[in-house]
This record gives structure tokens, C-alpha cells and sequence, in this order.
């Protein structure tokens, strides 16, 4: 999933990929 991350959860910490809000994918 990618939310509000750099190159797509990639460089998002696990805390941002679990807890995924319903805003849009980028």
C-alpha cells in the first residue's frame, strides 16, 4: 500500500503501513 510515503511504503516504517488511513494511494 502506498499513503503519504516516498516511493510507496518502500520507505514507510511498518506503523505507517499497517495503519493505512482511506485517503488516496500516493
Amino acid at each position: 500500500h502506498c499513503k503519504g510515503c516516498g516511493v510507496c511504503a518502500g520507505v514507510c516504517p511498518v506503523d505507517a503501513i499497517e495503519m493505512v488511513p482511506e485517503r488516496g494511494e500516493g
